[in-house]
């Protein structure tokens, strides 16, 4: 005697394909997801106001973070390098001596108790979004 099913081999082997190519779609899917919400989230190194630059860049001059300090600097005026070697020139000198303000449209870094300085021009990069210019500020601004 014949059983009968209600799915033939040839039906299951369709409905497995369909399930492998929604599979796939929604593994691709994911993946975009993931990859546009890392480009949304990810932290290009800029902050709400000046103010809070001077506090960022202080923190990391004190902790010799190249790569969080290379981020604070447009991408058009500082070369790959710029903070590894900024930061290099200060390796002997004590976290609690540098000392970071605005002055008018700069950043500048001090070393305290020396005549060392340097200073760069503000840039507000997007509306509300802060960044550094390598480049010398204006008389009067820096050092």
């Amino acid at each position: 005697m014949t059983r009968l099913t209600t799915t033939s081999r040839s039906g299951r082997h369709v409905l497995g394909k369909r399930l492998g190519v929604l599979a796939l779609f929604a593994a691709f899917a994911g993946w975009l997801i993931f990859v546009v919400f890392s480009i949304a989230t990810e932290d290009d190194g800029s902050e709400s106001s000046p103010q809070q630059l001077a506090e960022a860049v202080q923190r990391e001059l004190r902790k010799g973070d190249t790569d969080a300090l290379q981020k604070r600097f447009t991408d058009d005026t500082a070369g790959e390098k710029y903070a590894e070697t900024f930061l290099g020139k200060l390796k002997d000198v004590p976290g609690d001596r540098i000392a970071v303000r605005v002055v008018r449209d700069a950043l500048r870094v001090d070393v305290v108790g020396t005549p060392s300085c340097t200073a760069w021009t503000l840039v507000e990069a997007d509306k509300g979004h802060w960044k550094l210019d390598a480049a010398p500020p204006a008389p009067g601004s820096g050092c």
